[in-house]
């Protein structure tokens, strides 16, 4: 069913209507010499007969001499790609693949005449401060492990693809060094307000010098591997490094910084469970601090790697672990004990003729999700399941760049939907579905059969194991595949209906906290107004009858209910028909720290009123956010001008949406930085 994104390219159909040009279809490197250390661009070259519109490329290179570093496509005829149609990655030791893929947003962008030796791209490599002088071979070839056939991708009208035949192995030259040789593996991190520069000794040197842009801030002994830089604040900062024998220099090698605000690092894979809170610590801390729901239940030492709550219950728990270093706290990191899955179906209503039906699929859950796989049981004799993939994730919070969205049929000839946002390499994690809440990630397009009458109501039920153990709606979270603990089917009506529909829904907490013990529960309210005479109002709770009450009823009680999260639906009932249902969601956990990003100033919502906000304490020294999250609209870690033309696009100017967590429901951040939200002194 899945196929690599090699094999998706070599799939498609041939093209005949543009004659060849009588040239050997042929792809390699050219060749280029530097000295260790620097950084060299070496040239892509092929050969093909017609217009190009994307290639891959797998090569082979001398890793003992070389380090790869990126492709690119500057300066070439095929620099009118878009940057996110860009591929490179390496496999094994000295292998890799690089080119310009097609996708759904990147389709048809590059158009390079074809020719003879036209220079497609370039490979940068740093060469190894130790390597030795003469070529490192750099080659083309047919096969690496897992990936597939090196080919071009060439488009005229319709595909054609074409495997070159002729391979053209390049090199890069390595010079002797001229003086001594540069310091080897140089690296630059943030660690809270500074940055470290660290190195390894080539050979003897007598001393080595520092610089940050043109300022030289430290001259080292020559046995020097580190140097500490206080960061002037953030930014993206360039270190060089040049090391002296002498009065000789050797060249200088440089690394960057992107500072951001000065935090601890945070802890890393954070578990809770049956054993208690489980985590590495990334370095040791002063002191660590657990949450339970957003209040601090306990402070241990630096270098705790557990913690098991006496306090711990049975019910939807977020724990909460932040570790402190030299007055520097890290990014909170979250665990979701007792948390559960849900997939839900939406209730459309819909004209008599519609052309299409939309329906939605919801999604809550507590971790980063890699896929998901939905069978539903639809009603086949009056419906026909449209095969749109683009469609299906049109205007939802899944990645418009997803790489698998599938519509068929799983074993029980269900109609099945499937989303695996990042198949094909380079690994992108940040297009898996982040943690949250109700979040719309898939539609099911449907055409109608035949017509429509005023009123009729259609089931769409998820496929149930019970009854179908073969065809188990799933998530795919860590490699490993997660069953929902909440299914929630849902409706097609046709027309207004001949019963009237509850109007004004009001689902609220009237008792409890969202944090008390698992005997403590909740107490929920629901109100509504009556929009005719009814029989009788069914309602119910996450996709099972909760009560039946008489007709003329107005509000109910559910009382006990579990921390957690809840669909309610008030349906009414008269003369053997019932009202299309009215929709209430609502949390009763309440955790600070959960936010809706864009909403600035914190008043329940993304609007202008939000980038004005940002804008006025920017500039201004007004008031300061309360959730620095939620004011990070393109949640880069920072605050900056970029966040309310974020805003600003997405509202008026058809941009991107903004980031999770999305509205109308407050989540986590994602991406762990050193903003918080609402975050208690301690």
């Amino acid at each position: 069913m899945f196929r690599s994104f090699v094999g998706l390219l070599i799939s498609l159909a041939a093209v005949s209507s543009l004659p060849a040009q009588g040239l050997v279809p042929a792809v390699g490197f050219g060749s280029v010499s530097a000295q260790p250390g620097e950084v060299v661009d070496l040239p892509l070259l092929a050969t093909f007969n017609h217009p190009l519109s994307a290639f891959t490329v797998n090569f082979r290179y001398d890793q003992g001499r070389l380090e790869f570093i990126k492709f690119g496509v500057d300066g070439t005829p095929s620099q009118t790609a878009d940057p996110g149609s860009l591929l490179y990655l390496t496999y094994g030791p000295g292998e890799g693949i690089c080119g310009v893929h097609t996708t759904q947003t990147f389709p048809f962008y590059l158009r390079v005449p074809p020719g003879e030796g036209v220079l497609i791209g370039k490979l940068r490599f740093r060469i190894r401060s130790g390597a030795e002088a003469g070529p490192a071979a750099v080659a083309p070839v047919p096969l690496i492990l897992l990936v597939g056939t090196a080919l071009f991708e060439l488009v005229y009208g319709t595909y054609k693809h074409v495997t070159p035949e002729q391979l053209v192995s390049g090199s890069v030259d390595v010079l002797p060094p001229r003086g001594p040789r540069p310091v080897g593996d140089l690296q630059c991190l943030q660690h809270l307000d500074r940055a470290r520069i660290s190195f390894s000794l080539t050979e003897a040197y007598d001393a080595i010098e520092v610089f940050r842009g043109p300022d030289q801030i430290a001259v080292l002994p020559g046995t020097a591997t580190e140097a500490v830089d206080p960061l002037p604040g953030p930014g993206r900062w360039t270190y060089t490094v040049v090391a002296r024998r002498g009065l000789e220099a050797s060249i200088a090698v440089a690394c960057e910084v992107l500072a951001t605000t000065p935090a601890a690092p945070p802890v890393v894979d954070l578990a809770c469970g049956e054993k208690g809170l489980q985590w590495t610590n990334p370095l040791t801390y002063d002191r660590l601090f657990i949450f339970k729901n957003g209040d601090l239940v306990a402070e241990l030492s630096g270098g705790a790697e557990g913690y098991m709550d006496p306090g711990r219950d049975q019910t939807f728990t977020v724990y909460t672990v932040v570790g402190e270093l030299e007055g520097f706290r890290s990014p909170d990191v979250h665990c979701l004990e007792n948390g559960f899955w849900s997939i839900e179906i939406g209730d459309v209503q819909v004209p008599l003729k519609p052309d299409l039906i939309k329906v939605p699929i919801f999604i809550t859950g507590p971790e980063r999700l890699q896929g998901i796989a939905v069978s539903v049981e639809i009603d086949e004799t009056r419906f026909e399941v449209v095969n749109d993939p683009a469609g299906a994730i049109a205007g939802t919070a899944a990645h418009p760049e997803s790489e698998v969205i599938i519509i068929g049929r799983d074993r029980g000839q269900h109609p099945v939907f499937v989303l695996i946002p990042d198949y094909n390499p380079p690994r992108q994690l940040e297009k898996n579905i982040p943690p949250g809440v109700r979040q719309h990630v898939f539609n099911i397009l449907l055409k109608p059969r035949s017509e429509l009458l005023d009123g009729e109501m259609f089931p769409l039920a998820l496929v149930k194991p019970e009854g179908y153990p073969c065809c188990r709606s799933s998530f795919t979270v860590g490699g490993r595949s997660v069953y929902p603990d909440i299914l929630i089917d849902g409706r097609i009506q046709a027309g207004s209906g001949v019963v009237a529909e509850v109007k004004r829904l009001k689902a609220e907490v009237v008792k409890g906290d969202g944090r008390g013990g698992a005997a403590a529960g909740e107490t929920v309210s629901l109100s509504w107004q009556n929009g005719g005479g009814y029989e009788g109002i069914a309602i119910e709770r996450n996709g099972r009858k909760a009560a039946d009450l008489p007709g003329g009823a107005v509000e109910w009680v559910d009382e006990g209910v579990p921390r957690g999260l809840y669909t309610y639906k008030v349906i009414a009932r008269r003369g053997g028909s019932s009202s299309f249902p009215a929709q209430a969601f609502l949390s009763t956990l309440h955790v600070p720290g959960a936010f809706v990003r864009g909403d600035a100033n914190q008043d329940a919502g993304t609007d202008m009123s939000d980038a004005v906000f940002t804008l006025r304490y920017l500039f201004l020294g007004e008031q300061a956010p309360t959730c620095e999250d939620a004011a990070d609209a393109d949640d880069d870690g920072a605050i900056a001008i970029t966040d309310p033309i974020a805003i600003l696009r997405h509202l008026f100017l058809g941009g991107p949406p903004l980031k999770p967590p999305g509205a109308p429901f407050p989540w986590f951040d994602a991406t762990l930085d050193s903003l918080g939200c609402g975050r208690q002194n301690f």
